[in-house]
């Protein structure tokens, strides 16, 4: 298994960093991903935290599946992603106190703890799937102190739908001020409006000034809609409200798309400033940037006062 991964980091380091070139229509993206050369400072880290995090346990695959299923390979492959994409975007420090809710089983905890300082940096993640947070306090807390994760049990549609908390008035168990990095991978694709929009309020008052928020979604602009409507799309999306698209009206949160100009807007009134936004591969468009399926948006917390 040591062998295979460390064969799989190089390639994936190969296609991920060197090969996938920002677009030149996209500055402050290119901005972003110039601040790499080469074999830099940053992706020797990720490599090497990336070599750690195999000594860790595979969960079962019961969790596996909770985050998208696949084999170990897989698993630890978009583990990996996610953790570079963490890295390079918001230029994550060892003295980082990073948040991620939706954490699952800690398939990103695990590549990114060992780059944390246990005296400085620290990681905090949450989810509304108990057993995830069993399996990952038990295998990844245990060798790192620095690294926590919390059960929430926010209603889901799709993944706890008798949870005793809607999504909409879930409150984050942090205080304010206490992170310089939130990111949610597949969250907001599936959350709707109401939550979607606590969950920005949330990050906004847990982000310290100038944190940053990298996040995942189905964003809709004219070039989705109109792939979306020609069946290009991985998911087939019917108009769910005013400002959101989802796969299945009677069970929403299984997958959610929102407007791209409501999802700024809402950032920008929160006192989250964006800073660019990379379109995935799931509508069936050419992805900007790093090579993922969902797009991505980063923000910064303004400064107040």
């Amino acid at each position: 298994m040591g062998e295979k991964l460390n064969e799989d980091v190089k390639n994936w380091f190969q296609t991920q960093t060197w090969e996938v070139a920002p677009p030149r229509t996209n500055p402050p993206l290119e901005g972003v991903m110039g601040r790499r050369d080469g074999e830099s400072a940053l992706e020797e880290a990720v490599r090497g935290r990336a070599l750690r995090a195999r000594g860790l346990p595979m969960p079962p695959q019961e969790l596996v599946e909770w985050v998208g299923g696949g084999d170990a390979h897989v698993f630890h492959t978009v583990g990996l992603l996610n953790a570079w994409q963490v890295m390079v975007y918001c230029r994550l420090q060892p003295s980082s106190r990073v948040l991620e809710p939706g954490c699952g089983c800690g398939r990103n905890a695990r590549f990114l703890a060992p780059y944390l300082d246990p005296a400085s940096g620290r990681y905090e993640g949450f989810d509304i799937h108990r057993a995830s947070i069993d399996w990952a306090s038990t295998h990844i807390s245990s060798v790192y102190s620095n690294v926590r994760f919390g059960f929430a049990d926010i209603q889901n549609t799709n993944y706890n739908p008798a949870g005793a908390t809607p999504s909409s008035r879930y409150v984050f168990p942090y205080e304010s001020n206490s992170f310089d990095v939130v990111f949610l991978p597949s969250v907001f694709t599936h959350l709707t409006r109401g939550g979607f929009e606590q969950y920005v309020r949330e990050i906004a008052r847990v982000l310290a000034a100038d944190g940053v928020l990298l996040s995942w979604h189905f964003l809709l602009d004219d070039v989705s809609r109109e792939l979306v409507r020609d069946g290009r799309s991985v998911l087939a999306l019917e108009r769910y409200d005013e400002v959101s698209w989802a796969m299945d009206s009677a069970n929403p949160c299984a997958a959610i798309a929102f407007d791209e100009p409501y999802v700024l807007e809402c950032l920008e009134g929160a006192g989250l400033r964006p800073q660019f936004i990379a379109h995935g591969r799931w509508s069936g468009r050419t992805p900007d940037g790093l090579f993922d399926a969902q797009d991505r948006i980063l923000a910064v917390r303004a400064r107040t006062g």
